[in-house]
């Protein structure tokens, strides 16, 4: 009976991807492709002229990319319902269907599995438009290398997401390379977050960060936190409430 309900929900939550949020998400990686062409070609010559500071700043972007790809991912297991106006099914509802069905990810193709990441970051690569970083501030070159770092690993975190739940085998090559080489996410790491109480390992760029914030019971304090400034309860109409219900009981 348990099987049947959790398929039953799988096939709602699925149902829930409309063909006006897949014109969105189509909308959204063209104007995402051409701000993200706008702010490279401001940005990249700055590479040979400012190497080392470029590559301090693309560093931390990577990790930003890591941490925010978490906090998305926290955010959206945690609190609200895919009910929501726009953030609800357009969000939620993805990340809510991937804990009922985690191979779910695996069938998606391209524009369902990257579509809402690339909607997601316009905020940040907007800036490209009207960004024009001077050579001789330190600070304007690490900028310039976070969003270049940043505006590249965020549109496609759902990809390297939807890498470590396949096959090593059948991820593409370019994909093989960038998680053997522990640059993206890899399928040990990510399991982490899908066994019981389903509460740690939430970031899902590079996976860097999850140590750190699982370790200092980062996301514990924020739930704590924000429950205490909104009364809301985490997790209360997923899957995991049970695992919520066993936090609060500590």
């Amino acid at each position: 009976m348990a099987d049947t309900i959790e398929h039953r929900s799988a096939q709602e939550l699925a149902a829930g991807y409309k063909m006006s949020h897949r014109i969105a998400e189509i909308i959204a990686m063209c104007i995402y492709a051409a701000l993200a062409a706008t702010l490279y070609y401001r940005v990249l010559p700055l590479v040979p002229l400012r190497p080392i500071t470029f590559a301090i700043g693309a560093l931390m972007g990577y990790f930003a990319a890591d941490f925010v790809s978490g906090l998305v991912h926290w955010f959206c297991d945690t609190w609200g319902s895919p009910e929501w106006p726009v953030v609800g099914p357009v969000f939620i509802r993805t990340f809510r269907e991937h804990h009922v069905d985690p191979k779910s990810i695996t069938r998606h193709d391209f524009i369902e599995t990257n579509g809402a990441s690339c909607m997601g970051v316009l905020p940040a690569v907007l800036p490209g438009v009207f960004f024009h970083p001077d050579p001789t501030s330190t600070t304007q070159v690490l900028v310039a290398g976070a969003l270049a770092t940043f505006c590249l690993l965020i549109p496609f975190t759902t990809q390297t997401h939807k890498w470590a739940h396949m096959p090593i085998e059948k991820v593409s090559l370019l994909g093989r390379v960038l998680i053997k080489s522990g640059i993206l996410l890899n399928a040990v790491e990510h399991d982490r977050h899908h066994h019981a109480p389903y509460l740690v390992a939430y970031c899902i760029t590079s996976g860097r960060c999850n140590k750190l914030l699982d370790r200092t019971g980062f996301w514990r304090i924020a739930e704590k936190l924000i429950t205490r400034l909104t009364k809301a309860i985490p997790r209360e109409d997923d899957i995991g409430r049970r695992a919520a219900e066993s936090i609060a009981t500590q």
